[in-house]
C-alpha cells in the first residue's frame, strides 16, 4: 500500500459495544506524476515508474479512478497494547 495510499480520509470511527474499534478508511485512487531523482534507491525508483506509468494511463483514459474503501477493526486486545 505503500505506493497506493495518500491523503486518505477515515469515517465512521467508533468504539463498538465490545471494546473494540472500528473505522472506514477512504482514498481517491487518482495518479499524478511524481519527479525521478538519479540518486534514488531502486525501490523508491520502481514505485515513482509504475505510479507515471499509471498516471499515463489514466490521462490517456484508459485507466478510470476510484475510491479505496477499507474497513479497519481493531480488536479491544490489540488496542490495549497501545
Amino acid at each position: 500500500m505503500y505506493g497506493v495510499i495518500h491523503n486518505a480520509d477515515i469515517y465512521d470511527l467508533k468504539q463498538n459495544d465490545d471494546g473494540s474499534i472500528s473505522f472506514v478508511v477512504l482514498d481517491y485512487y487518482d495518479f499524478e506524476h511524481w519527479g525521478i531523482k538519479m540518486n534514488e534507491g531502486l525501490k523508491d525508483t520502481a514505485i515513482k515508474y509504475i505510479n507515471n506509468n499509471a498516471d499515463k494511463q489514466q490521462k490517456g483514459g484508459y485507466l478510470k479512478p476510484y475510491i479505496l474503501y477499507i474497513p479497519i477493526k481493531i480488536p479491544t486486545n490489540k488496542f490495549k497494547k497501545f
